[in-house]
């Protein structure tokens, strides 16, 4: 997860300047969403057409997203802001993608 994040800090297609602390924090939070609802999925492998490979690049895109609206520069990246924007973005990604019953 460091290794992507270095990565997008330092692609200047998508950074032409190197990104303030809250921007990294954001970043971040959405990587660290992305990474344990990927974990907590278990052995998604297809449904309704969506293939595995389709659903992780959904739930990091949904995961930035939810991430990049945290507002860390307003808030500062304190560490109970990092919990609730965590917090929030895992209750998101579970009702958006719901287990299904076995």
């Amino acid at each position: 997860m460091a290794g992507a994040l270095l990565d997008w800090m330092l692609d200047t297609e998508v950074n032409p300047q190197l990104p303030d602390a809250a921007a990294t924090a954001e970043h971040a939070i959405g990587f660290i969403v992305a990474e344990i609802f990927v974990s907590e999925s278990g052995e998604f492998t297809s449904r309704d057409g969506l293939t595995r490979e389709q659903f992780i690049e959904s739930v990091y895109d949904v995961s930035q997203q939810m991430a990049a609206k945290t507002n860390m520069s307003e808030h500062g990246a304190k560490a109970d802001a990092i919990d609730k924007a965590i917090e929030r973005g895992l209750r998101f990604l579970r009702r958006l993608y719901p287990r299904e019953e076995s």
